[in-house]
């Protein structure tokens, strides 16, 4: 037989029907695993759409909604994704609308640089050149975000500020340019030397605080997981990590308890 994405195997539409769940459903596409998450991501976001679950959090919940829309059939305790394969869904799920505009709005502030730069009569073809190959990488890497997680991965977030500093870059540049000012003479080097440290700052604390927390998240999966299987071992050990990490985890607390008494 032909095959064609708009005829779905039967694997596919064995994961599509409604009464299945909690099953190891092999020979499903990726896809098909891809949409169900999706569909029942946008259930979860509806229940809090201004604030979200918090940062790392999509895994933690999405237990609660794996079956508000479809019932999720690849969904296991413990072994479920990290991640919803949806950087769009993955912001909206975890930080809210709140979050999402801030994302969105960092990325409309890229098209109008680049509309400045195209759409100005007084910038050279070269110019030009450069912006639109610029803009192309930004749109590219927001396309990607719709099938994959690349925010969260060091690489792709790294290639995405160097894009928009180099859209920043040549716009304010042509701009000194046109005025006569050089460039370097706008910021002495002494701030400039102050600016890049407190970045530099800004960034470590950053990444050590999400850090942090998102390897809290993932130990409080594992034992709120462990206390539903009874395997209280293990929730007391990874219990026992989080505190070790924060002491003041008051959720871990009561998994403790929990699992103390159990």
């Amino acid at each position: 037989m032909t095959k064609s994405i708009f005829v779905l195997p039967d694997k596919d539409k064995e994961a599509f029907a409604n009464n299945i769940a909690d099953v190891n459903l092999k020979g499903a596409s990726s896809a098909t695993h891809r949409l169900i998450t999706w569909t029942n991501t946008l259930k979860m976001i509806q229940a809090k759409p201004l604030q979200g679950y918090g940062l790392y959090n999509w895994k933690i919940h999405y237990g609660e909604y794996r079956n508000a829309y479809y019932n999720d059939p690849f969904f296991m305790p413990g072994s479920s994704l990290d991640q919803v394969h949806n950087d769009y869904l993955q912001i909206l799920a975890d930080l809210g609308i709140i979050g999402f505009l801030f994302f969105a709005w960092f990325i409309v502030l890229q098209v109008i640089l680049f509309k400045k730069i195209f759409f100005s009569i007084e910038e050279t073809i070269k110019i030009k050149i450069k912006a639109l190959s610029i803009i192309l990488c930004i749109f590219g890497f927001g396309m990607g975000c719709f099938f994959s997680f690349l925010i969260v991965r060091a690489v792709p977030s790294f290639l995405l500020f160097i894009y928009a500093a180099l859209l920043a870059s040549l716009f304010y540049h042509s701009k000194g340019n046109k005025n006569n000012v050089p460039y370097s003479s706008k910021l002495s080097n002494n701030m400039g030397l102050v600016a890049l440290l407190s970045i530099f700052i800004l960034t470590v604390c950053v990444f050590y605080f999400e850090s942090s927390r998102g390897k809290i998240d993932q130990l409080y999966k594992i034992a709120m997981d462990a206390n539903r299987l009874q395997k209280f071992d293990t929730s007391i050990k990874a219990s026992n990590e989080i505190l070790e990490i924060n002491p003041q985890h008051h959720k871990t607390h009561f998994l403790l308890t929990y699992a103390y008494l159990s």
